[in-house]
C-alpha cells in the first residue's frame, strides 16, 4: 500500500488483557458496533497514523524506531488494518464514493465562540491547546455534532455555506483531513450505513 492521506479509523478503546503465559498485551480498537483485538505492537503502530500525511512517512518512523520489521511485514499490517476497517484513504473523487456513506464522524473539542473574526476550538486532549478556524472550517467541524455520516456532513455544509457538491467535497477532503489529524474529529467505519444508503 502506498499513497497519501490515510487516516486512523475507529476509537482507541484501550487495554484488553495480558496473556499469562507469554506476557503479551492486547488492546482494543474499533467502533460502537465492532471492536477488534490488536497485539500491543500493532496497536501502537495504528495509533501513529494521526501524525503522518503519507504511508511512506509512517513507515520511515517505524523503521527509525525498530530495525526488526521489514517493509513486507509493514505492508501485511497495513492490509490487516484496512481489512479491519481501522484505516482508510481520505480521498473522495465524487459524492457517489461509497466511503462517504460508510465513514461516520463525530466532532471533538469545545467551541469557545468567535474571537476577532475566527472561531476558536479547545482541544479535548490537551488543556490550553486551542486552534482558530475560519467560517468554512468551523461549519465543517460543527456538521459532525452528535455524529454523522460524511454524506450528511456534505449536505449540511452545502446548505450552511451555499456550496456546490464539488466545492463541498473539496472542503471535506482538505479540511476534514486536517480536523482528523488534529484530533478534532473522530472517525468510525460503519458499513451498515452503506447498506442503508443502497
Amino acid at each position: 500500500m502506498t499513497g497519501k492521506h490515510y487516516v486512523q479509523i475507529g476509537r482507541e478503546l484501550g487495554f484488553l488483557y495480558q496473556d499469562e503465559e507469554t506476557g503479551d498485551k492486547y488492546f482494543s480498537a474499533g467502533n460502537g458496533i465492532e471492536q477488534v483485538e490488536l497485539p500491543e505492537f500493532e496497536y501502537i503502530l495504528w495509533r501513529q497514523f494521526r501524525k503522518f500525511d503519507t504511508l511512506d512517512e509512517w513507515k520511515m518512523l517505524i523503521h527509525s524506531k525498530t530495525k526488526k520489521i521489514s517493509n513486507d511485514d509493514l505492508d501485511r499490517i497495513l492490509h490487516r488494518f484496512y481489512s479491519l476497517n481501522l484505516i482508510r484513504q481520505w480521498k473522495f473523487e465524487t459524492t457517489e464514493d461509497p466511503e462517504l456513506a460508510g465513514i461516520f464522524v463525530t466532532r471533538n473539542a469545545y467551541a469557545y465562540g468567535q474571537i476577532e473574526g475566527h472561531w476558536v476550538l479547545g482541544n479535548h486532549r490537551e488543556n490550553g491547546n486551542n486552534i482558530s478556524l475560519n467560517q468554512e472550517q468551523y461549519h465543517l467541524w460543527n456538521a459532525a455534532a452528535g455524529g454523522a455520516p460524511l454524506l450528511q456532513v456534505l449536505d449540511t455544509i452545502m446548505t450552511k455555506l451555499s456550496l456546490t457538491e464539488e466545492k463541498a467535497l473539496e472542503l471535506l477532503t482538505k479540511e476534514g483531513y486536517y480536523l482528523i489529524q488534529l484530533g478534532f474529529w473522530n472517525t468510525e467505519y460503519l458499513p451498515i450505513l452503506m447498506e442503508e444508503e443502497a
